[in-house]
């Protein structure tokens, strides 16, 4: 089995790295654990018991470029603004599907959306970070235009089975399965 495939394998809690606690005014906020240092690679986003559900699966996809590893750059703050997104903490009404104004992290109407849904499957959004987890490739050493090769092909696969429904800037017309077969073995 391939290393990357090995590493792919491997589910990592969310709460591994982010987690909800309590601000100096007891309100709920978002931490990312200083000792986490991930290298550069590729991440997606799985909820937990819900892979093979229609419109779930892969939730997200995403990359690093770089080594520098801290709550501002890299995988732990791609990582601590998606938490900001899916809970919803920061935001005046966070499961009503439309996109919130303010907050620590840029809303967008998928994952306002993706908010609405959760709850109304019967998910609390104050402990939804509990259900789900990453899987990881790294890969440090690897140069950044082949990082982006990597993650276009197994966008392009996932997209084309209506999964990645959070990566909003990356939806882009994808092949079929029918027609991704066909170029894979021409």
């Amino acid at each position: 089995m391939s290393e990357i495939i090995k590493q792919f394998e491997e589910k990592i809690p969310f709460t591994d790295h982010v987690y909800v606690t309590q601000n100096k005014h007891g309100k709920p906020t978002l931490r990312t654990k200083n000792e986490t240092v991930m290298p550069k690679g590729t991440y997606t986003l799985w909820l937990e018991g819900a892979e093979k559900e229609e419109g779930f699966g892969m939730l997200y996809l995403g990359i690093s470029h770089t080594k520098n590893q801290t709550a501002r750059q890299g995988v732990k703050n791609r990582w601590i603004s998606h938490a900001w997104k899916l809970t919803g903490l920061s935001y005046k009404n966070r499961s009503n599907g439309k996109r919130q104004q303010g907050g620590r992290a840029a809303d967008t109407e998928l994952y306002a959306n993706f908010r609405k849904v959760l709850v109304e499957k019967g998910y609390d959004l104050d402990t939804i970070l509990d259900k789900l987890y990453f899987r990881f490739i790294n890969l440090n050493g690897v140069g950044k235009e082949k990082i982006a090769q990597i993650e276009g092909r197994i966008l392009e696969t996932r997209i084309a089975k209506g999964q990645c429904r959070l990566n909003g800037a990356k939806r882009r017309p994808a092949l079929s399965i029918e027609e991704l077969e066909y170029f894979d073995h021409l």
